[in-house]
């Protein structure tokens, strides 16, 4: 497997553990039509056609010895690692709050993790 191969399907298994990665637009482009998810390309690229066509030729061929390969499973939906599921996610904001009152500061730490989780929450 050649160095551009490899960092796609890193970046593949990036895309379906955490839904997300800090690849360029090209490999995350590559990764999500290894993965066979629309979803997971680029908010800019959205349109498969358009996403194809992005990729320069040594991506496409690489996506599509891939493919061919069965290099990498295709996926149904990204999993969020236990700690990042819902559930856990509001028991953390709770905790958060209830240390941050314990605090003699101002400035609660606490309250603003507890906030940003809040909102990843309410995406």
């Amino acid at each position: 497997m050649d160095a551009v191969m490899e960092t796609i399907v890193g970046v593949a298994e990036e895309l379906r553990q955490w839904g997300d990665t800090t690849a360029s637009t090209g490999e995350r482009i590559a990764a999500a039509f290894v993965l066979n998810r629309q979803d997971l390309l680029p908010d800019m690229y959205s349109g498969m056609v358009e996403a194809w066509d992005r990729l320069d030729p040594e991506f496409q061929e690489a996506v599509r010895r891939i493919r061919r390969e069965g290099l990498v499973e295709p996926c149904l939906e990204a999993r969020l690692p236990p700690r990042l599921e819902p559930a856990c996610l509001r028991d953390l904001v709770r905790r958060l709050r209830s240390m941050a009152r314990f605090e003699h500061d101002d400035l609660s730490i606490g309250d603003e993790a507890a906030d940003v989780l809040q909102e990843l929450l309410d995406r």
